[in-house]
């Protein structure tokens, strides 16, 4: 799969309805929902520069409660565009994450 800068992924997830949170060292990316926060939650580097590939999009796609190989296409196509806010919620639903 392709890595994606801290920055890219900032991005792309907060367009699929995930709020930032500065922290200490990282930006927290949390899920909202309907206005209300979840436990579905991601970090990522401040600098720009850090690319996540391999180990760290494994780490984060378990954060993102996508896991399972059906799963990882899902993750893959959050982070590249083809997947919707909605996509999203329905396969979270489907593992019982969300009501």
């Amino acid at each position: 799969m392709k890595p994606y800068r801290s920055q890219e992924i900032q991005s792309v997830l907060a367009s699929k309805g995930f709020r930032k949170k500065e922290g200490k060292d990282h930006t927290w990316l949390i899920l909202m929902v309907d206005g209300s926060k979840t436990d579905i939650r991601t970090k990522v580097s401040r600098s720009p520069k850090t690319e996540y590939g391999g180990q760290l999009q494994s780490e984060m796609r378990k954060q993102l409660r996508l896991r399972g190989s059906r799963n990882k296409r899902l993750f893959e196509d959050l982070l590249a565009c083809p997947a919707t806010y909605r996509d999203y919620m329905s396969a979270l639903r489907k593992q019982g994450f969300l009501e």
